[in-house]
């Protein structure tokens, strides 16, 4: 038998024609059936293949509760014992899980899953999130703790992630924060990564759905670019390739990769692709003195008190299984209109979607402190103003960032410009701003870029003066207070109770 050799399509067109490969045998695509309209197919006169292949079927569904309902209805229709199809399904389902080279959780024991629950239904669940990680050694940067946390929930539990990019300089502590998150998060569900090449992503084996994938640097994923942001709008990848069968012939071969999948990334750069910026969130390291010495504190405590390996598990065990109790529901925002959103720049019609997940994610992670309805035959989470009201805290800042397209320090700097009377030189801006030469050379540039600041060369490096031109011209954020929200969602019952 001949070895089995990939041949890429430019290859292959350099000795062949386009007739001959559009004469190539495809590989066939089948729809996914309809698992609902199967079931009401079967019968108690049902033969035991019928019933096994819905069994298969059955296994795919990822929702717990929708699983539990698509059991319930085969047993109904069959006749079946419901403990056994239960039982059938999950040995199917552990097969899904062997065949993507991925062992299937092992069952939580009761103590440590009450443990779990008990921490889901506190109500000051995100208050607790955020004393942990303090004790566990990342201080300060509650909103950014707090929206890597959302981020990450909506990778696992959500179809519509919100990807992370976080920013700042060299040694400002971006890999640090990231993982020390991402470390309250199953182990199993996070997927670190050093470099990405090019098309690593595209011929990855087995699914992606609800991962977390953390890149260390933007840098060593640049050349995987297009497959990432692909990815982060599609929630799949999905290639064609032509290679040799079992008898040696060449056949047009697809290779998918499923999703959806949450992206974060860390780098120095202030920007990155702009296809690349409108897909996600950018979020940036503290960088003042303060939290400098809030870090040294820390730092200096690992060599004087270092804290035993069992208290950092006994801290992080309850947050990685109530993760791993949490289910992906869709879920409902029934205030989603009331919330005003600007209307400019374009990429709002990228943001808005992503505030609304930000919401989402809330009610996601607090599902055991939310009601469930049902919609158009199907199970619901409603979020609650409670959500609304965190997604509001943590995305204004963030809007007003992407929105203006000027990060924080290129504002700080636009700002200090503004107040110069006379031209200023490059010395001045070290001096003022109290940043390293290739701090102020970087900032400058992205105030050039945006005309906020002109120059009298045509490079940074080589011009010795600097002016102020204008502001940044940013869209305003103004988003309904919570109250509002709460006010239009009670009024209309109380008129109906009249």
């Amino acid at each position: 038998m001949p070895s089995k050799k990939k041949t890429g399509l430019d290859d292959y067109l350099c000795t062949h024609s386009v007739t001959e490969l559009l004469a190539l045998p495809r590989v066939r695509i089948e729809t996914e059936p309809d698992l609902h309209a199967l079931i009401e197919e079967l019968s108690t006169e049902s033969d035991s293949a019928q019933v096994d292949r819905l069994l298969k079927i059955a296994a795919n569904v990822i929702n717990l509760i929708d699983a539990e309902i698509v059991v319930k209805k085969i047993a109904t229709r069959t006749g079946l014992r419901i403990g056994l199809v239960r039982e059938q399904v999950a040995f199917y389902r552990s097969q899904l899980c062997e065949a993507a080279n991925e062992k299937p959780p092992a069952p939580m024991p009761d103590a440590e899953q009450e443990e779990a629950l008990h921490l889901l239904q506190s109500p000051d669940l995100l208050q607790r999130f955020l004393n942990d990680t303090e004790i566990l050694g990342c201080v300060g940067q509650s909103s950014e703790k707090t929206t890597i946390k959302l981020a990450a929930a909506s990778g696992r539990l959500s179809d519509d992630p919100i990807n992370i990019v976080i920013k700042g300089e060299s040694a400002a502590g971006k890999n640090f924060l990231l993982n020390s998150v991402l470390q309250t998060e199953p182990p199993e569900d996070v997927i670190d990564i050093s470099r990405m090449t090019a098309k690593a992503l595209q011929y990855r084996q087995g699914s992606l759905k609800h991962k977390i994938i953390a890149i260390a640097e933007v840098r060593g994923s640049e050349d995987a670019d297009y497959s990432i942001r692909t990815f982060q709008s599609e929630k799949k990848i999905k290639i064609w390739t032509v290679e040799k069968n079992a008898d040696g012939k060449l056949e047009t071969q697809e290779q998918a990769v499923e999703g959806p999948t949450v992206f974060f990334q860390t780098t120095t750069k202030p920007h990155l692709h702009m296809e690349n910026e409108t897909r996600c969130f950018d979020l940036f390291v503290d960088e003042t003195e303060g939290q400098t010495k809030k870090i040294q504190a820390v730092q200096s405590q690992r060599y004087t008190d270092p804290m035993p390996e069992v208290d950092r598990e006994r801290i992080l065990r309850p947050w990685r299984n109530a993760a791993r109790l949490l289910v992906p529901m869709p879920v409902l925002i029934p205030f989603a209109a009331r919330i005003q959103f600007p209307t400019r720049p374009l990429r709002v019609r990228r943001d808005y979607p992503r505030v609304l997940s930000l919401v989402e994610a809330s009610a996601l992670l607090h599902q055991r402190q939310r009601q469930c309805v049902e919609k158009n035959g199907r199970l619901y989470l409603v979020a609650t103003v409670d959500d609304y009201a965190i997604a509001r805290e943590l995305v204004t800042s963030l809007l007003e960032s992407v929105l203006s397209g000027a990060t924080p320090k290129c504002k700080k700097l636009i700002e200090w410009a503004k107040t110069q009377k006379d031209k200023f030189s490059k010395r001045e801006v070290d001096v003022a701003m109290n940043w390293t030469r290739k701090t102020a050379l970087k900032y400058l540039r992205e105030a050039i870029d945006l005309a906020c600041v002109g120059m009298n060369a045509e490079k940074v490096e080589k011009s010795g003066e600097f002016w102020f031109v204008t502001d940044v011209d940013s869209a305003s954020v103004s988003l309904p207070p919570p109250e509002e929200l709460a006010e239009a969602i009670i009024r209309p019952s109380m008129e109906g109770d009249k």
